[in-house]
């Protein structure tokens, strides 16, 4: 069974400061990276994968929509596929899911339940508030 080990928890006192937690985040990230990224509405979710596809080398910004089930940010390095599963619970079609796997780095914003992910060795992201704009990012990975 996998099991989920921290890799790291940030403090961030701004948007700017937790951008550039995933801009560095992204350094280590390699084509077929999965993310599960955790946390309230507003929690910063969406600001946290700017950060990560600035790195990749787009100035194209990520669009947080619960309606949008699907994004994908062509970048320099790698592509950054959002999946944005608010409205679906989570649930995602494995062919679906496969069919990008191996496009880009990976996003699900909202996975709900880990366990569908375990067998790709996700990074998890969970984005907790710590005041008005600070945020408290504790970053994972299943081994």
């Amino acid at each position: 069974m996998a099991k989920l080990k921290i890799l790291n928890t940030f403090k961030t006192l701004s948007p700017a400061e937790s951008i550039s937690v995933a801009f560095d985040f992204a350094k280590n990230l390699k084509k077929s990276d999965v993310i599960l990224l955790n946390g309230e509405i507003g929690s910063g979710k969406t600001t946290f994968l700017n950060g990560i596809l600035r790195y990749f080398g787009s100035d194209e910004p990520v669009v947080s929509s619960s309606f949008k089930i699907l994004s994908v940010y062509k970048a320099k390095k790698f592509n950054l596929i959002h999946f944005d599963l608010y409205r679906l619970n989570g649930n995602i079609d494995y062919l679906m899911f496969m069919e990008y796997l191996y496009q880009g780095v990976v996003a699900v914003e909202w996975p709900y339940d880990n366990r569908f992910y375990i067998r790709f060795k996700p990074y998890t992201v969970d984005i907790s508030f710590w005041g008005k704009n600070s945020r408290i990012i504790k970053i994972g990975r299943y081994e």
